[in-house]
C-alpha cells in the first residue's frame, strides 16, 4: 500500500522514511482518513494536515473530525518519536491552563494518548480547533502590533 509525501504528494511505500523526490524525512505521519482513538469509543478521522514536522519541531498538527459526530472538529498534535517527553510536558501544562483565550485539551483527564499505526506507537493529544490560522500567520498579516 502507498502513502503520499505530505510535502510534495509523491507516492511512497509505508516503510520509506525519506521521500525519493523532495528528500523530506517523514518520521511518523498520518494521511487523510487515518484514524486515532481516544478512550474506547472516541475516534478521530484525519481530514488534513495543518503543520508539518520540522527539524526543530517536536510535532505535526492535523485537523480531525469525530467519527461519531463529523461536524465536531479538533486538532491532533502528533509527537515525533524522539520528542514524546516534550510533548507530554506541553500537554500537562495545557491541562492546568484555564482561560477563555487559551485553546483547551479535548480530553484533559489524560495528558497524552497512544494509538498504533503501521506497527508504530503514536503519541498525541487532541485540542479544540479554532479556524483562522496561527499566531505567526496573524503577525505576518498585521505586522508588528506590539510597541514599547
Amino acid at each position: 500500500m502507498h502513502r503520499c509525501c505530505s510535502k510534495c504528494r509523491e507516492p511512497r511505500d509505508r516503510q520509506e522514511k525519506t521521500c525519493r523526490v523532495c528528500g523530506r524525512h517523514t518520521d511518523v505521519e498520518l494521511d487523510v482518513k487515518d484514524t486515532l482513538r481516544i478512550v474506547s469509543k472516541r475516534v478521530f478521522v484525519i481530514t488534513r494536515q495543518l503543520s508539518h514536522h520540522t527539524d526543530a519541531g517536536m510535532s505535526a498538527v492535523y485537523l480531525a473530525a469525530r467519527k461519531d459526530k463529523p461536524e465536531m472538529y479538533g486538532a491532533i498534535k502528533l509527537a515525533k518519536p524522539a520528542r514524546i517527553e516534550a510533548l507530554k510536558r506541553e500537554a500537562e501544562h495545557l491541562q492546568n491552563l484555564k482561560h477563555d483565550h487559551i485553546i483547551r485539551l479535548v480530553h484533559p483527564e489524560r495528558a497524552l494518548w497512544k494509538d498504533r499505526k503501521d506497527g508504530e506507537e503514536l503519541h498525541f493529544f487532541a485540542l479544540e480547533y479554532m479556524d483562522g490560522g496561527s499566531l505567526n500567520d496573524f503577525l505576518k498579516k498585521k505586522g508588528n502590533i506590539f510597541t514599547l
